[in-house]
């Protein structure tokens, strides 16, 4: 009765050895939950998929068992996430995947070609894998589903009527208003949408006070750069945002005053504030070049 039982505990010192540890605990990367959630400020989907190995076998057989059970966990969970990503402030992935088999077959794709990113032997025996899927870059959710939204998009030109251009009658904001840079010096512009309740999605859409759409719709952008990057990024703070490089060094803050469709992501402007946005993008074509954050 010795011998198995060395053996056992051998398999289980060397299943121990052998296992690539991730350097910090999975958890500690994920942005909501304890298994998985949307990082939109890093432009990431993560879960955390779990599985138990069964009681008999080898070690090895046990071990890969259990990662095998954990990896069908991390795809659930992340198919899960991904149907609930919003791409519009009206739309989710699912609603995508409804209307196109093609699309669904390619969501489907994406999850199961997901990054594994670390693996892990808890304390009590589980197994633990981290996936990761990118919201924007190549082989990214972005790369098919924004795809299918800006063909499907129709964009004002410039100079139809009533699309945004630039708000006429307004008086030049006053130079108290929150700003880093004068407007002709900005690198980009940072909308500080704190404490409105707001969400994140794939393409927000920017509005005033008339329901004039003056980003992105008034501004042609290349839609590799919008499916490599998205229309905006998004940040917990303003200190956070002004560091990301897509802004530069002197970006314009801008103030939201409310959050408009039924997923909260539209954002709606002050007149005055919606023409500071559409001066600043002007001077430096930062909308062009979407430099634009949002910070919730």
């Amino acid at each position: 009765m010795k011998l198995p039982l060395q053996k056992t505990l051998f398999g289980l010192v060397l299943l121990l050895t052998i296992l690539p540890l991730v350097p910090e605990p999975l958890e500690r990367a994920i942005a909501a939950g304890n298994t998985g959630g949307v990082d939109w400020s890093a432009g990431m989907i993560a879960v955390v998929g779990e599985g138990v190995a069964p009681p008999e076998g080898n070690a090895a057989k046990r071990r890969l068992l259990a990662k095998r059970a954990a990896m069908v966990d991390g795809y659930r969970k992340l198919a899960e996430l991904v149907e609930g990503v919003e791409v519009t402030s009206q739309t989710r992935v699912k609603d995508f995947e409804v209307q196109s088999d093609d699309i669904r077959t390619q969501v489907a794709g994406l999850i199961k070609g997901a990054r594994l990113a670390g693996e892990n032997l808890t304390a009590d025996g589980a197994y633990e894998v981290r996936l990761e899927l990118p919201l924007f870059g190549e082989q990214s959710l972005a790369a098919v589903v924004l795809s299918s939204s800006l063909n499907n998009r129709q964009l004002p030109s410039p100079d139809s009527p009533g699309s945004s251009g630039m708000i006429t009658g307004q008086t030049p904001h006053s130079p108290g208003k929150t700003k880093i840079g004068a407007v002709d010096q900005v690198t980009g512009i940072l909308v500080d949408a704190r404490q409105l309740g707001a969400s994140a999605a794939m393409m927000p859409a920017l509005f005033d006070e008339k329901g004039n759409e003056f980003y992105l719709g008034s501004w042609p952008a290349n839609q590799e750069d919008l499916i490599a990057q998205g229309v905006v990024a998004y940040s917990r703070s303003l200190e956070e945002a002004s560091k990301l490089p897509r802004l530069g060094s002197a970006p314009l803050v801008v103030r939201a005053k409310r959050y408009r469709g039924p997923f909260h992501a539209d954002l709606v402007f002050s007149q005055e504030e919606a023409k500071r946005f559409q001066e600043a993008g002007k001077a430096c074509d930062c909308l062009q070049r979407l430099a634009v954050a949002i910070v919730l």
